[in-house]
């Protein structure tokens, strides 16, 4: 009986590596990108640009960060590593890839991402600035999604 009840628990922590659930009670998959289109990053400092179907959302956010993330885009290496290409580093080593990163909301001007990393068959899904994410997203080629109704409804016409 203990050996079914330790496998059942591994089952049960092994699908919660794959779900999470939204502030409905809601379970929904980690990796699902229903309701989400991915973007193109530009940067010009201090300021992310994320355009998908016609519309351009900027994100304001500090001039390191820009440079890190143009840095990333341009694969340049700087003299010295940042945060960024420090958890770059890591992920190699360890080998640890980034799958995506998910913008999921926007809350009294402030905006909310997730990191997702997969190792083996092990999917960790990460609060994140999304400066910070799409800074790390862009070093390992990973895809940027946003949410479709945060794009409609903060982006710009830009056709």
């Amino acid at each position: 009986m203990k050996v079914k009840n330790l496998l059942l628990i591994i089952v049960i922590v092994g699908l919660l590596s794959f779900v999470s659930i939204n502030l409905q009670g809601q379970i929904i998959s980690i990796l699902d990108l229903y309701g989400f289109t991915k973007v193109d990053i530009e940067v010009e400092p201090g300021v992310i640009h994320l355009t998908a179907n016609c519309l351009t959302l900027s994100m304001v956010t500090t001039d390191l960060q820009t440079a890190s993330i143009e840095s990333g885009i341009s694969g340049e290496v700087l003299e010295r590593p940042t945060a960024h290409d420090l958890m770059k580093e890591i992920f190699d080593t360890y080998n640890i890839s980034v799958s995506m990163v998910k913008i999921i909301s926007f809350d009294n001007g402030t905006y909310y991402a997730r990191l997702v990393l997969k190792r083996e068959n092990t999917v960790l899904n990460l609060d994140s600035r999304p400066s910070d994410a799409i800074a790390i997203a862009v070093r390992t080629k990973a895809p940027v999604y946003i949410k479709d109704e945060i794009l409609a409804e903060q982006g710009a016409y830009s056709c």
